[in-house]
């Protein structure tokens, strides 16, 4: 990794401006020539947007097409410095700042709010030679305070003034006062102008605070659509989001602010990557470790240090050892968290970043404790001491705060790892964290205070305070994946199995694609998902009644139920609208049954949208086949997937009229990237042809057709219920073995284990099974149960049988952890 160290100042006009882009909601009318209002207003929009790259550019445009525009040189001054950042303007930078509130004035702004606001600005550059930061602050905000008492209607007076009230917000207390200010003000703007950028972007900010997180959700959903190439219009809503647990908002808000921030160029030759690329990465790393995905966020670290050339900020310094740090301890791996160099990499100016550099001694003392490394964690926090000195000197009182904070965590540790009470330690960590304000450069602290006192509390076997710790960490920070896993287990530890069942759930449900295997083991009791269930709506039950079989109707609410009996958290609801198309029925009106029935479940899935996923189902040999797949492939709810089922449509895979028809139908579900579960097993009752040959078409002749999409073979390539089935066995030895071997063609290929196992299984087809499950290997088997009809077990009974095959418990422990791709 380079970061090249110059100048922070932003990139010259030449470079492009996103703004061109962005809708601007911005009316800030000047003493300057006519053509150049327009290109003003969207440099004032790009400034609210905190986008200084682009705002300065633009300011410096308008500069120069009119050199008389004193309000120009304002905009210039105003992107030198970021009040709610924790980037500090460098001695170059003051001085230039100085300069343009110089050019401002004696360019005599022709109004009296002109005047003002270029006051306000010379208020924090006066004296450049200073490096008294929070003195200018302070100067600044009085002066806007004064703008604002002078034209309290004037949207973008108000704004800024809102800013700067949060901008002093005191660093020894969490209060609300300065942000409800702010947010009377802002609001106020926002009743007048609606899309205001200002004002919506502060409120957010004002909202980042505890009690005040579900605000305006309004205004911060339009925040995030109001400039859609912007990234710190992108990723601002995900600091509301973190502090209300959305994971997936957060994820999705960051990726996006990611890539807009690699378009936006930084220093004064656009030299640079801008710092809000890895302000976002940091938070996308967050997020995603909260979900238990340490595998996706070992890649986004791994880009993030890859990345060459990131502007040498605080920000940036801040990011990488935060990530590294976060990416260690979160994941408990305590001997990388000991490993971790500080003052890395070596280019930044670190003298400059104490905070940054605490988080890394921070880890390291942390990793130490817990290995037992007495002497390390020591060392680490007596480094911790000297850099709170160092930024109690640079009078940076909350960067002090927050290294006091972790300092307090690492003594408190190593206390215990000796032996001592480190309890009352860690409640003064807790008690400090509690009352120092939550900086906006970070999602949340390294590790929260009281999710620390919890693992304590619960080591030193102090089970109910543990469980209150994590209690109440999880009512600051929700979500997060191991206060969850510690309350759950703290819960089972004092007897309270309900509680500790329902947190486990909650954990399951927040990481079904999670990759923390061995934390996940000690939470797991039951599968994160039955990937083989049926509905039965009205009409498809009363047409098996016409059968000769009792009607059941089974809806989302019978199936969620069923789910939350065995503690599985989400199902994929398999639609047998096939049945209509059956060669042993002949229905009226087919395809329009079909459609019917297929819109069904998913009006009875989006019931249950973060439990249920439906799928589309029909007979693949019929006309309305592809017509069918298309019009499920356009269904908000049916999109993700097809259910084939070639013994019920009587599907002869070495028929080549049927074989072709098939062809057609997995082309077009991977064209339309429509996941297939597919149960192979031929018709029983008209005793179709069933083994390895059959098996061998389907590898070789359909699997090459779908190289995008996952295909899901269903019970194990048989029908159940068991699996006393030589000819399905022959197939799945077929499919096995070319899954041992590599072959390519089953890359995406997966297999469900659903109603396999019954109560009554022999010791001979278990062992079977269990041949077979290792075969393919455990990583490619999904847990499903099948229709809830007649003597088929129950999803809680079917699990029950399951775990009683000849596994290991770490083999049905990844089972039931496994999620089908379609599904993360």
């Amino acid at each position: 990794m380079t970061i090249l160290i110059g100048s922070a100042s932003i990139a010259n006009a030449q470079f492009h401006t996103q703004g061109e882009q962005t809708p601007v909601a911005v009316d800030f009318r000047v003493s300057c020539t006519t053509p150049v209002q327009a290109r003003f207003d969207r440099a004032v929009a790009l400034l609210h947007h905190m986008t200084y790259p682009e705002a300065r550019a633009v300011f410096e445009q308008v500069a120069k097409i009119d050199p008389r525009c004193a309000m120009a040189h304002w905009g210039i001054a105003m992107t030198l410095f970021q009040p709610l950042w924790p980037t500090r303007p460098s001695p170059q930078e003051l001085q230039q700042g100085w300069r343009e509130v110089q050019i401002a004035e004696s360019l005599a702004p022709a109004t009296d709010r002109e005047r003002r606001l270029v006051q306000a600005v010379a208020a924090f550059f006066r004296e450049p030679a200073s490096t008294d930061y929070w003195l200018r602050i302070r100067r600044w905000q009085q002066a806007m305070e004064r703008a604002y008492a002078a034209f309290p209607r004037d949207a973008d007076v108000a704004a800024f003034s809102a800013l700067a009230l949060l901008a002093v917000a005191p660093s020894d207390t969490v209060s609300r006062a300065p942000a409800d200010s702010a947010a009377t003000r802002l609001l106020a703007v926002l009743d007048r102008i609606p899309g205001h950028p200002g004002a919506m972007h502060y409120l957010v900010h004002a909202n980042d605070m505890p009690g005040r997180e579900r605000e305006s959700p309004n205004v911060v959903r339009q925040y995030e659509a109001t400039a859609p190439n912007n990234a710190h219009a992108l990723h601002m809503p995900t600091h509301v989001y973190v502090r209300l647990g959305d994971w997936e908002a957060v994820i999705g808000g960051n990726e996006r602010a990611a890539e807009a921030a690699l378009q936006i160029p930084a220093g004064d030759h656009g030299q640079f990557v801008w710092d809000e690329f890895p302000h976002a990465i940091e938070y996308l790393i967050y997020a995603l470790l909260q979900r238990g995905e340490d595998d996706a966020a070992a890649r986004q670290l791994q880009r993030l240090i890859g990345t060459p050339r990131l502007q040498p900020t605080f920000k940036t310094a801040f990011h990488l050892a935060s990530t590294r740090a976060r990416y260690a301890v979160e994941r408990h791996a305590w001997r990388e968290a000991m490993a971790l160099a500080p003052r890395e990499p070596a280019s930044l100016d670190w003298d400059r970043f104490a905070w940054p550099e605490a988080v890394t001694w921070f880890a390291r003392g942390l990793g130490a404790a817990h290995e037992g490394s007495i002497g390390e964690a020591r060392a680490a926090a007596d480094r911790l001491q000297v850099l709170e000195t160092n930024a109690n000197a640079a009078g940076e009182p909350l960067f002090a705060r927050s290294i006091r904070i972790l300092r307090l965590e690492v003594e408190a540790w190593t206390a215990h790892a000796e032996g001592a009470a480190g309890v009352a330690v860690m409640r003064e960590a807790v008690a400090l964290e509690m009352a120092t304000p939550k900086h906006s450069v970070t999602p949340a602290p390294t590790l929260p205070a009281e999710e620390l006192l919890g693992d304590l509390l619960l080591e030193e076997g102090q089970h109910a305070e543990a469980l209150a710790a994590y209690q109440r960490a999880l009512a600051q920070y929700p979500r997060r994946f191991n206060s969850l896993l510690g309350a759950a287990r703290a819960a089972r530890a004092t007897g309270e199995d309900s509680v500790a069942r329902a947190y486990r759930q909650e954990l399951l449900g927040l990481a079904p694609g999670a990759t923390r295997l061995s934390a996940l083991e000690t939470a797991s009791s039951a599968p994160v998902v039955d990937h083989h269930q049926h509905l039965f709506s009205p009409a498809t039950a009363a047409m098996i009644a016409a059968a000769n079989a009792a009607p059941q109707v089974v809806t989302a609410r019978d199936v969620v139920a069923l789910l939350d009996s065995a503690g599985i958290r989400r199902a994929v609801v398999l639609s047998v609208a096939y049945m209509y198309g059956s060669p042993s029925r002949n229905v009226e009106d087919e395809y329009v049954k079909v459609r019917a029935d297929n819109d069904w479940i998913a009006d009875q899935a989006a019931q249950y949208p973060e439990r249920l996923l439906a799928f589309c189902g029909f007979n693949p040999l019929k006309d309305y086949a592809l017509e069918e797949l298309e019009r499920c492939a356009r269904h908000p709810r049916l999109r993700k997937g097809i259910k084939l089922h070639v013994g019920n449509a009587d599907v002869q895979l070495d028929d080549p009229a049927h074989l072709a028809q098939l062809k057609r139908v997995f082309r077009a579900a991977n064209e339309r990237r429509m996941a297939i579960v597919v149960h192979l097993r031929a018709s029983i009752s008209r005793k179709r042809p069933y083994g390895a040959a059959q098996a061998r078409i389907f590898l070789e002749q359909l699997l090459p057709l779908v190289p995008d999409v996952t295909v899901q073979v269903a019970h194990l390539a048989g029908t159940g219920p068991g699996y006393d089935d030589p000819p399905a066995d022959s197939a799945m030895a077929v499919l096995a073995a070319a899954v041992e071997r590599r072959d390519p063609r089953t890359d995406r290929l997966w297999f469900d284990i659903a109603s396999i196992v019954d109560r009554d299984i022999s010791p001979a087809n278990a062992a079977l099974v269990v041949r077979r499950i290792r075969q393919v290997g455990v990583g490619r088997i999904l847990y499903g149960t099948d229709a809830a009809l007649g003597d088929n077990l129950r999803p809680r009974e079917s699990w029950a049988a399951f775990r009683r095959l000849p596994l290991t418990e770490e083999e049905v422990q990844r089972i039931a952890g496994n999620v089908a791709p379609y599904l993360r």
